[in-house]
């Protein structure tokens, strides 16, 4: 077998791929006694490496890989390794990742990434939102919760009718216009039927003028 002297010599070598290759090779044989070693590649020039070595980190090392990977996320700039970085982190706590790419969806310029990596956690994700509306937000973040929501299968529309009762006008008018635009599916329309008993009276009204169609 090679020795992790040599490998951490090769750790050191140009190409993306073979830097890639020996730090697996120093996890598999010291496990997370090769942390040390390993995660100071994600400060390494090739974003190629630093992302193979956060997936590498999320993979083997979960929790103790993850706080490294915490601390790289804090001062990485490039949208490319920002994203390998939560990916990775979705491993070791799948909160923190859901609650920082729900920040993401705030911004146009980092919204693709928020959502990318919220699908990833969906259960975890659909509490962040709803936590994040709460708050007063303006109509494009809210729009893109319901975007990531849609994406979620059932959990998401459930939790999307959920949001007709809430708190703010804005989000109960996002919630109810989308699920008013899928009435003909079969479970929207058992909670659109919910609404229509349980709900406000505008949104009431609505729901019952569209189920009567």
């Amino acid at each position: 077998k090679i020795s992790v002297g040599v490998l951490t010599n090769v750790l050191g070598d140009i190409a993306p791929s073979v830097v890639a290759a020996a730090a697996r090779s120093i996890m598999q044989i010291q496990g997370n006694a090769g942390l040390e070693l390993v995660n100071g590649l994600l400060g390494h020039p090739s974003v190629r490496v630093r992302c193979s070595t956060a997936k590498l980190l999320g993979d083997v090392a979960r929790k103790p890989g993850t706080r490294a990977l915490k601390l790289r996320l804090a001062t990485a700039k490039m949208p490319e390794e920002r994203s390998c970085l939560l990916k990775a982190i979705t491993r070791g706590d799948r909160t923190f990742a859901a609650k920082t790419s729900v920040a993401l969806l705030k911004k146009i310029q980092t919204r693709e990434l928020g959502v990318s990596v919220l699908v990833l956690v969906p259960k975890e994700a659909l509490a962040a939102m709803a936590e994040e509306l709460e708050a007063e937000n303006d109509a494009d973040f809210i729009a893109a919760t319901m975007g990531v929501a849609g994406k979620l299968r059932a959990a998401g529309t459930r939790w999307m009718a959920e949001r007709v009762d809430g708190k703010h006008a804005a989000v109960r008018q996002a919630a109810l216009d989308i699920l008013l635009s899928r009435v003909s599916e079969k479970l929207v329309k058992s909670l659109l039927v919910k609404a229509a008993s349980t709900g406000q009276t505008v949104i009431r009204a609505r729901v019952i003028d569209a189920l009567a169609d």
